[in-house]
């Protein structure tokens, strides 16, 4: 019983941090394209390191 009430309690945890989260970046958010494009601020490594991890998860799920 006790390791399903410290489960339940990190997933609350867990929860409120991404509410919390999602209330801070909506506030910087003005349009659709700060929201899809990070307002255009996200460095090309970032970038890339985005397409990777897209391109290797794409090869996993589909077993190339």
């Amino acid at each position: 019983m006790s390791t399903q009430i410290s489960t339940f309690c990190i997933l609350a945890v867990y929860i409120a941090v991404m509410i919390l989260i999602g209330f801070y970046t909506s506030k910087r958010t003005k349009s659709t394209d700060d929201f899809v494009l990070g307002g255009r601020s996200v460095g090309s490594w970032l970038t890339a390191f985005s397409y990777g991890t897209t391109y290797f998860s794409a090869v996993v799920f589909i077993g190339y």
